[in-house]
């Protein structure tokens, strides 16, 4: 307080209990600004030389605000980086029954910054010992807007781990109803422009987003905060300079309890993007950890939708990838086409990281198989039947497949030459639609596949193959009526067995261990 104070004490008008404050006191008089620094690593709070006045005539009876007692505070404000003059603050207090505190700051052209507030405190009672006891008889309204300097408070109401943020500042407009010291549902903040940073399954996404906070109708209410991005980019966490993807018109809508407390405890997040370019699909041979799958070449669209907790982690969701023009070898046999994977994530058990990935399917149309006077009419389908993803270290997949494949002869590619096999195969190498079943394991640098059965009205196969660290080794075994052959591949070289071709492949060690299901009735051999 400065020069120009006029105080006058009144004696209370009875003796008050000892635990109870009692005073009077008029004031009026000139007073410092409030000046809010944010320019730093942490915000610095004082006074700024200024013009503000100060006009009070407040009483205090054992603990309470008297009815008539008023405060009236004008004083300039300096807030935000270098503490900038953001205008004169207006505040003040009526006492009846009840305590009304309102506050306006006129808008600031430049910044956009002003508020206005109108709320009640219930009785007039002053907890002066827990102050933090008014926030519960707290009700009324408060409309504004502020620049930010940094926004991610915002994010971090709803995430516990730093998967979502809100990065760098930007202007909030909030129109706010409090009613007994709760956000209301009819609450609204919005974000006009702010950038915004996902990161989900070791995927970075970044955009400029608009941001929609609201409260709604629950039980209890709930807070939700809808962010879009219309244009964003994809890039793996550990790689940022590698696109994966990029896109318009992501959408991430997190929500859970509006009590601010428990409010990150049970968020649930969602997030969707449709066809999101991919301009190159070698940037996902990342992921396949195997020299014998590689992409080639190609591009594609990528479609995406998630579910997610508050920690960022996935409990259920779909990713659609369409790949045009792409280019792959598999095995050593170089295929061209279009392919599409849609994956599916059914289940999650997030303590012991543990997934289901049933309903998984893989599509390939229109594939040239080996050189380029293929006809290119290949086509083959595999669905998961039943898959789980093991996402502890090491990480490891582990499916039940059904495929359906036009023909044979890409499968008896992987184990010799057409001209190396005898000629009564040469006549079944595409002779009709196959049905096919397999157990198979993915983990880094391994892929493994166990109880390949597959058949026709002419063709019967059995195979298992292990594409690991580059190398390749299995054992096949075909047969045709009572004629049979099998092929034993260790790399580059192979081992006939003519003779006792069945009773050789039922003698082989098995590289997984056995899953009935992985066999369907009626498969057999002779």
């Amino acid at each position: 307080m400065t020069s120009g104070s006029q105080p006058n004490a009144r004696a209370p008008p009875r003796a008050a209990a000892a635990s109870e404050p009692s005073a009077s006191q008029q004031i009026d008089a000139r007073s410092q600004g409030l000046r809010i620094d944010t320019g730093g690593p942490h915000v610095k709070v004082g006074s700024a030389v200024s013009n503000a006045r100060l006009t009070a005539d407040v009483t205090l009876e054992e603990g309470a605000l008297r009815p008539g007692s008023r405060l009236v505070w004008r004083l300039p404000l300096h807030a935000g980086v270098n503490a900038d003059d953001r205008g004169l603050l207006s505040l003040q207090l009526d006492v009846a029954q009840d305590m009304r505190v309102q506050a306006r700051l006129p808008r600031d052209p430049e910044t956009g910054s002003e508020l206005n507030a109108d709320l009640r405190v219930t009785g007039r009672k002053i907890p002066f010992q827990a102050p933090a006891e008014l926030l519960p008889r707290l009700s009324g309204k408060v409309q504004g807007a502020w620049q930010f300097q940094s926004l991610n408070w915002i994010s971090d109401l709803f995430v516990k781990k730093p998967w979502f943020h809100l990065d760098g500042g930007g202007l909030l407009k909030a129109d706010v109803i409090i009613a007994d010291g709760q956000l209301a549902p009819g609450s609204t903040v919005d974000i006009p422009q702010v950038a915004a940073v996902a990161e989900v399954a070791g995927v970075r996404m970044r955009g400029d987003a608009h941001a929609q906070g609201r409260i709604v109708e629950g039980e209890p209410p709930q807070a939700e905060l809808k962010v879009q991005i219309p244009r964003f980019q994809a890039a793996p966490t550990n790689a940022p300079k590698a696109v994966l993807f990029d896109g318009r018109q992501l959408a991430l809508t997190l929500r859970g309890d509006a009590r601010l407390k428990q409010l990150s405890d049970g968020m649930r997040a969602q997030l969707r993007f449709t066809d999101a370019r991919v301009p190159d699909l070698t940037a996902y041979n990342r992921y396949l950890g195997n020299d014998n799958v590689r992409l080639l070449g190609g591009t594609g669209l990528l479609s995406g939708d998630v579910s997610l907790d508050a920690s960022g982690r996935v409990g259920k969701g779909s990713a659609d990838l369409r790949g045009t023009g792409a280019r792959l070898s598999v095995a050593g046999i170089a295929m061209r086409g279009d392919a599409q994977l849609q994956a599916r994530l059914q289940r999650a058990d997030f303590d012991s990281r543990q997934f289901d990935l049933g309903g998984t399917t893989v599509d390939l149309r229109n594939i040239h198989v080996g050189d380029e006077k293929s006809d290119g009419r290949w086509w083959g389908k595999v669905a998961i039947r039943s898959g789980h993803i093991d996402a502890a270290a090491p990480f490891q997949v582990d499916g039940l497949a059904d495929l359906r494949l036009r023909d044979a002869g890409p499968l008896l590619g992987v184990f010799a030459q057409r001209s190396e096999y005898p000629r009564w195969v040469l006549g079944m190498l595409d002779s009709g639609e196959v049905q096919a079943s397999g157990q198979l394991r993915w983990r880094s640098g391994e892929l493994i596949v166990e109880d390949l059965q597959a058949e026709n009205e002419r063709l019967s196969l059995q195979a298992r193959l292990d594409l690991s660290h580059g190398k390749r080794r299995g054992d096949l075994y075909l047969r045709w009526g009572v004629l049979g052959a099998g092929i034993e591949l260790q790399g580059e070289q192979r081992k006939w067995h003519l003779a006792g071709a069945r009773d050789w492949y039922a003698e082989q060690p098995r590289l997984l261990p056995a899953k009935p299901a992985a066999t369907k009735p009626g498969d057999g051999t002779r």
